[in-house]
């Protein structure tokens, strides 16, 4: 498995777990996701050249991580019947 396959799984899979532990609100979720994604990259990530490429990653993994959450979401209120 190569490493972009891994990284969207794990971010999906993150997005999952958190919806599973607390439902609502979804846009709470990305706004945490790109925060902490870039706090980290600020952090840890050399500026350089590249640093275009890394915001376009800044806004397409938490949109993983959102949907997600939100396929969670979907799947927790139909086993509750809502």
């Amino acid at each position: 498995m190569r490493l972009v396959d891994i990284t969207f799984l794990l971010c999906f899979l993150a997005g999952a777990m958190s919806a599973f532990i607390a439902a609502r609100p979804l846009w709470a979720r990305y706004l945490g996701c790109v925060f902490g994604q870039l706090v980290y990259g600020v952090l840890f990530l050399p500026i350089g050249p590249l640093a275009v490429v890394g915001l376009l990653f800044l806004v397409v993994w938490p949109l993983v991580f959102l949907v997600g959450a939100y396929l969670t979401w979907l799947v927790r209120k139909r086993l509750a019947g809502c």
